[in-house]
């Protein structure tokens, strides 16, 4: 058992255990444990959460092709890296359209997204860093967008950054709140504005916020004396950070 003193790493182990890590690790996003924590409990939220059918949470390869397509024919005399690749093509992971808002200047979890689950992803947020503004070639299905929610809901031009709506399939709205109060939803930015610009398709809205008085490790609870209060119970949230 992990000791009451040491930090759960489990999104860590996770993070490093990705068929995709040695990209996202390329790409330089995660600097700390808070930034690997944020961006791998709301992929959590999202999958036990959601609506989203299971078959698009599989998990992308360095290649960009799911990791659990690559099985071995016995028949081939290639290395299984060299064999061609049988893909479900009912299953399209570009068809989900991942919107991430107010992550700040670094777009970790649209990237993750896109390079862990070939989703087609965009950050949205004022804040983002010009490098990561535009579409990438480096990170396929990533595009970044220096801009408000509702700058992104006006903009109806035939651009780089939008997709045709009838090619998606399930819509994520992903609400990073570093703050109280930080994101609110509204104007020509609600639900149903951004519902509506993908043909108001079944819709999975996520709102993340960092529990800042949550310990890491189980703390003894004090309670008053006879107090059916138990005093030793720990909690390990899905998505807290």
């Amino acid at each position: 058992d992990r000791p009451a003193n040491v930090a759960d790493c489990k999104y860590i182990d996770a993070l490093l255990r990705l068929p995709s890590y040695l990209n996202l690790n390329a790409y330089g996003i995660f600097q700390s444990s808070e930034d690997v924590s944020i961006s791998m409990a709301t992929l959590e939220a999202v999958r036990l959460y959601g609506t989203l059918e299971e078959e698009f949470f599989i998990p992308h390869d360095t290649e960009g092709l799911p990791a659990k397509s690559r099985k071995p024919n016995p028949r081939s005399m290639l290395p299984i890296d060299q064999q061609h690749v049988e893909l479900d093509e009912a299953v399209n992971p570009k068809s989900i359209v991942c919107l991430v808002l107010g992550e700040g200047r670094t777009p970790r979890t649209a990237v993750l997204c896109a390079v862990h689950y070939g989703w087609t992803s965009y950050s949205i947020d004022p804040s983002l860093a010009e490098g990561w503004d535009g579409y990438h070639e480096d990170i396929p299905g990533f595009t970044g967008y220096s801009g408000t929610v509702a700058d992104f809901v006006d903009n109806t031009e035939d651009s780089i950054i939008e997709i045709q709506n009838q090619s998606v399939k399930h819509l994520v709205i992903i609400g990073i709140q570093k703050q109280k109060d930080q994101l609110r939803l509204k104007g020509n930015s609600n639900i149903m504005e951004i519902r509506a610009r993908y043909n108001d398709v079944p819709t999975t809205l996520v709102s993340i916020s960092p529990v800042r008085k949550a310990t890491l490790a189980p703390k003894r609870r004090s309670g008053q004396y006879l107090s059916k209060l138990e005093k030793d119970i720990g909690y390990d949230p899905n998505c807290s950070y």
